[in-house]
């Protein structure tokens, strides 16, 4: 699944958030919602993932852990609006996964990710109309290591080893995100 937002709390709305995004993770969601800002705001979100597999009460065979930051934002209100300055790792390739499948060893190390530095704001047009925008910067990339090789029964590895570098360079790139938030009714 692909999912570009950011926060706990919109992950836990389930994707209502887009029609409230009401805090400084709203640019990577609807942008309109920084125009609901009334005090300056810093946003820090981490993210961390992990899975580890096996038979049932077995040695687990395929493992993974990855931590990575995942969100920043400086956010500054306004008259009837907000404007922030947000760094966002959307695709994150930090970790490393062991799989190991008899006396066959797979070992892959990622570090990086395509990040983007965006520039948004949000505005309240009206009682009830909000609008925002963000222009993103797209940039970096990520390193991959591989390896695959046979073990014997000591851990060992034996001959028949595979290795391989991988270099994924993004240049950069430049893409707009647009928002808009109706109310009909105050409630």
């Amino acid at each position: 699944s692909l999912s570009l937002g950011s926060g706990a709390r919109a992950f836990g709305m389930g994707g209502a958030f887009l029609a409230r995004a009401d805090d400084a993770t709203a640019a990577s969601w609807n942008p309109a919602g920084l125009s609901y800002l009334r005090r300056p705001e810093f946003s820090l979100v981490g993210a961390r993932n992990s899975f580890s597999r096996g038979t049932q009460g077995g040695e687990p065979n395929d493992q993974f852990v990855g931590y990575t930051p995942d969100f920043l934002a400086l956010t500054y209100p306004l008259s009837s609006g907000s404007i922030q300055l947000s760094y966002q790792r959307v695709f994150s390739f930090n970790g490393d996964r062991t799989i190991q499948r008899g006396l066959t060893r797979f070992l892959t190390e990622s570090e990086g990710g395509f990040d983007v530095v965006a520039l948004g704001s949000g505005w309240r047009l009206g009682r009830s109309v909000r609008v925002g925008g963000t222009v993103n910067r797209w940039l970096n990339g990520y390193r991959q290591r591989r390896d695959r090789s046979t073990l014997n029964s000591d851990g060992i590895p034996l001959r028949g080893r595979t290795e391989q570098d991988i270099d994924y360079d993004l240049n950069s790139g430049i893409s707009f995100n647009v928002g808009a938030m109706w109310t009909p009714v105050e409630s």
